[in-house]
């Protein structure tokens, strides 16, 4: 009987022996599925979340770019509107006080004329001649 018991602890050990070294390599297959998926995932998230960021860069830039342009427009606007504004008034003023306006000489040949430039040409004109200075004076 003590040679029996000797053979089936001996079995009995081999079955441990093997169902440990079957669990040990589980485990280790466990750890390398773990260890796979989680450089799946930080792959994955740090895909994502440079994306994301991308994604709100572009958006502030765009925010940055529209906030620009729109503050360029309306400084554009406000320019359009002070030169309307004050070319108007020379207008009326023109209007109101014929005298200042400049003459041009009409010479053909027969003889010399002197006659009242046109308003409109004067306007225009003055427009062209003070076109430096005031982009001088509003540079935007």
């Amino acid at each position: 009987m003590e040679g029996l018991e000797k053979i089936f602890f001996k079995l009995l050990e081999e079955k441990n022996n093997q169902k440990q070294a079957i669990l040990k390599e589980a485990q280790n297959e466990k750890l390398q599925i773990l260890k796979d998926l989680e450089e799946e995932a930080k792959k994955y998230f740090e895909g994502w979340f440079k994306k994301k960021k991308d994604s709100l860069l572009r958006r502030k830039q765009d925010e940055v770019f529209n906030l620009r342009l729109n503050y360029k427009k309306g400084t554009l606007l406000e320019k359009e509107k002070i030169l309307k504004e004050s070319f108007e008034k020379v207008e009326e003023f023109l209007l109101s006080h014929r005298e200042f306006l400049p003459k041009k000489e009409l010479v053909t040949k027969k003889d010399k004329k002197e006659v009242d430039i046109d308003l409109e040409d004067f306007l225009t004109f003055l427009k062209s001649y003070y076109a430096p200075q005031i982009e001088e004076f509003f540079p935007f």
